[in-house]
């Protein structure tokens, strides 16, 4: 029936992640576009439209779906952030779990950078030796 392909792509969606799905999803709306364009009705003057009406219907559109776009990322991001920034408890704890996870990679870092630090002295210790024991062949 009608709904098996539906379930489909809902599943192949799910699978491939959703910046996929809204790739497809554009694509969808794309091509139902273009099909609107070349199979629209031709009886009546509801569709004899200068070049320049057909520009701004294009323009109108291309703008609405950058709208759906922005809305699918940044103009919601940003309203949202800021209703989880309101709520203090969880700000807070959410602060909380990320401060955690920076202590621990700063102590990571740390560790590192002592380990480098022994290993230079151990090289550059090893290179004075080296040279004072050819210091002294030559003599």
């Amino acid at each position: 029936g009608c709904v098996a392909p539906i379930l489909k792509v809902r599943a192949w969606c799910r699978c491939c992640g959703p910046r996929v799905a809204k790739c497809l999803c554009a694509g969808l709306i794309l091509v139902l576009a273009c099909a609107a364009l070349v199979l629209r009705p031709r009886a009546g003057n509801a569709w004899d439209a200068s070049p320049s009406d057909v520009a701004m219907a294009a323009s109108n559109t291309y703008g609405l779906l950058l709208v759906c776009l922005l809305l699918g990322y940044g103009l919601v991001a940003t309203p949202r952030r800021a209703w989880q920034r309101a709520d203090l408890a969880g700000e807070r704890e959410r602060l909380h779990v990320r401060l955690v996870y920076e202590d621990d990679r700063l102590c990571e870092a740390t560790w590192r950078a002592q380990d480098d630090c022994e290993g230079a002295q151990r090289e550059v210790l090893g290179r004075l030796d080296a040279d004072a024991d050819d210091g002294l062949e030559m003599v």
